[in-house]
């Protein structure tokens, strides 16, 4: 018969120990299951027509909505409010989508945010290229969110000039048949982008001389922009007649 001797004084401190690891793995256990996930699963409304292209703000309005999912895996329906931000480049933070009401989101069912009113400023906006990064946000309770990032080169009401010397000039202004561009080849141009209203681009391309025709275009307003290789820009206000 063999005998085990058991000494109490060290088995004390190593019941601790586990009792202290089975618990930490608990807890782990606990935030993977109850934690909640949201994400974009995709954006609509006139705002997907600037993503990877040009933003006005000369456009009042913009229609923005964005798709918000829980993505938690535990079948757990997450309730809060949600609104949804946006942050383009080094400006303050924007309120996309203010949270109005309590939502109500069970595992993998999209629901719709919807702000008719979306407007680009430049307190939000660098004039030019921005990295753009939308998220949804609930507004009483931390949780874990996934990021969407996008490009939007905005235009803003005040016409843009980088250009360090006066030697291109554009003009006439009003245009009707013909645009000319004196000086243009004194500059090391990347493209002359000429775009509506709606960010529709009407020409894009460096002229083979130094005028681009306008006759085709409907009678406006429209913004010219011309960049150098050197990613400095001149962008002014065209009208059509």
């Amino acid at each position: 018969m063999v005998s085990v001797f058991l000494d109490i004084n060290k088995l004390i401190p190593m019941t601790k120990r586990i009792l202290r690891i089975s618990l930490l793995f608990v807890l782990f256990l606990s935030t993977r299951v109850t934690g909640q996930h949201l994400t974009i699963s995709g954006i609509g409304g006139t705002f997907l027509d600037v993503l990877n292209d040009t933003a006005f703000e000369a456009i009042p309005n913009y229609v923005f909505s964005a798709t918000v999912m829980n993505i938690d895996s535990s079948a757990n329906t997450y309730s809060d409010t949600i609104a949804i931000y946006l942050k383009a480049n080094s400006k303050p933070v924007d309120v996309v989508y203010p949270g109005t009401f309590l939502d109500s989101l069970p595992p993998f069912v999209p629901i719709v945010k919807t702000n008719p009113q979306y407007h680009f400023t430049p307190n939000h906006f660098d004039d030019g290229d921005n990295i753009v990064v939308i998220w949804p946000q609930a507004i009483s309770t931390p949780v874990q969110t996934d990021t969407f990032t996008t490009q939007i080169f905005f235009i803003s009401l005040i016409n843009v000039d980088e250009f360090e010397s006066a030697s291109l000039k554009v003009y006439p202004n009003p245009a009707t048949e013909y645009l000319l561009l004196e000086g243009l080849s004194k500059i090391s141009l990347k493209h002359v982008r000429i775009q509506d209203m709606q960010g529709r681009l009407k020409y894009e391309g460096i002229p083979s001389s130094d005028m681009i025709s306008v006759k085709e275009l409907s009678p406006g307003t429209y913004t010219i922009t011309l960049e150098r290789t050197d990613g400095k820009r001149k962008v002014l206000t065209m009208i059509k007649q």
